[in-house]
């Protein structure tokens, strides 16, 4: 065997497996902002508050339901508008000289303070749904936040396999060239191939993915005229548990306060369908003239119409909305009990994503490269073969995968913690 070309080849192939070893930047260090290739080189990037902001103004979904709360402003002027007057004219004559003309002109009044008890209803409609637009624009910036963190962690896995396949290639060319001189085995040319070819379909695989999650991104934050991509990098820091606080979320969650604007409002809609067993009463004035072969008589009078409650009408009205009070009440603490389960379960996603990166902080990214140095310089020694030194690097590599997803689940963990404590998400 020719040493000269042998130390060289090996020489080529460790630099090649080193190389693969510095693919993702290691915790505390800064990530390069390496981004999947077209569309994304044409796109503009943004920020993670910028796009919670640009969502906020142009999200055509958020445009028309923010429209509700001007039809609930109209249910509220409409409520409050009274009854117009009624007028009343009567002509009678008949074979004689004898002739009739009645008017009656008649002004309804609510005097059981149904007009208010209306108006106080459709005021509290209002709120509510004003308190449910922002619950929806809550539910937008947590989508927004998660689609944030899983773009940003396809950039990091596309970064990582571009390196990889440029690696591959440079291994495979090495190995071939080996292989002629019988310095490395068919198999061992073989797996670098399939590695390769692994490492170019899981690209297109990413490459996919990522064009799919950006049009939903871009239709989260309304981009009507260019493309945008997320800037910035994966790692963020955790925020600590005082920053969170179920109490908080329970004060002042929008869904919370729609829930209570439906107690209110079913409290006051049954106030209303109390109101409602009164009939409005009619006042009003009276004129009547006669005429015959004697003359011409005015008569002028002051007249009620007022219904008799014979009757309670309204019994049925006041049932329905106390059972809807009661369930509006049930439902309430069914929504603060979620509520809780809901702060709780984010919290323990982030503590237990947070104490997983802390473990890979500790040092197990640098014993596998120390394993990488180990398997090499056994090689050199003939203490062991190529296998040993490609299953060191794919430990690696494997490693360094699964800190680009635990660095999601933080990101996303911490959307979903952020949005059940009613905060915005951490940038």
């Amino acid at each position: 065997m020719n040493k000269p070309l042998h130390r060289r080849a090996v020489a080529v192939l460790m630099g090649v497996i080193m190389g693969l070893a510095g693919v993702v930047a290691d915790p505390g260090e800064s990530v390069a902002d390496t981004r999947v290739p077209s569309p994304a080189a044409r796109s503009i990037p943004i920020s993670l508050p910028e796009a919670v902001a640009t969502a906020l103004r142009q999200n055509p979904d958020l445009k028309a339901v923010r429209l509700r709360i001007g039809e609930a402003e109209a249910r509220e002027i409409q409520a409050g508008i009274p009854g117009n007057p009624e007028l009343e004219v009567k002509s009678l004559g008949g074979s004689g000289s004898r002739k009739n003309l009645e008017l009656d002109l008649i002004q309804p009044f609510a005097f059981s303070g149904r007009l208010r008890a209306a108006r106080e209803v459709a005021g509290a409609e209002l709120a509510a749904t004003r308190w449910e637009i922002g619950d929806t624009e809550r539910e937008l910036a947590r989508r927004i936040a998660a689609a944030f963190a899983r773009l940003l962690a396809l950039q990091e896995d596309a970064a990582l396999q571009d390196e990889l396949i440029a690696s591959a290639e440079e291994l495979l060319v090495v190995m071939e060239k080996a292989l002629g001189q019988a310095q490395v085995s068919e198999a061992h040319r073989n797996s670098a191939a399939i590695e390769l070819q692994r490492a170019r379909s899981k690209k297109a695989k990413i490459e996919t993915q990522g064009a799919s999650l950006g049009i939903e991104f871009n239709r989260l934050i309304g981009a009507e005229d260019v493309e945008r991509r997320p800037m910035g990098n994966l790692e963020m820091a955790v925020p600590g548990d005082d920053a969170y606080s179920t109490a908080f979320a329970l004060e002042h969650r929008p869904d919370v306060r729609v829930a209570r604007e439906r107690v209110r409002q079913a409290r006051l809609e049954r106030s209303l369908a109390e109101k409602e067993r009164w009939a409005d009463v009619g006042v009003g004035i009276a004129y009547e003239k006669s005429s015959d072969l004697g003359g011409t008589e005015d008569t002028y009078g002051f007249k009620i119409a007022a219904p008799l409650p014979l009757v309670n009408r309204a019994r049925g009205r006041i049932r329905e909305a106390a059972l809807r009070e009661d369930r509006a009440g049930l439902e309430l603490r069914a929504l603060e009990v979620r509520v809780r389960g809901e702060c709780r379960d984010a919290l323990q996603r982030l503590r237990a994503a947070a104490a997983q990166l802390d473990r890979y902080r500790s040092g197990i990214l640098e014993r596998s490269r120390e394993n990488i140095e180990i398997a090499r310089a056994g090689y050199l020694k003939g203490l062991n073969g190529m296998t040993e030194i490609l299953q060191a690097r794919q430990q690696h590599l494997d490693l360094k995968s699964a800190w680009i997803e635990l660095l999601l689940e933080l990101r996303l963990a911490a959307a979903d913690a952020a949005a059940a404590h009613a905060m915005e998400p951490a940038p």
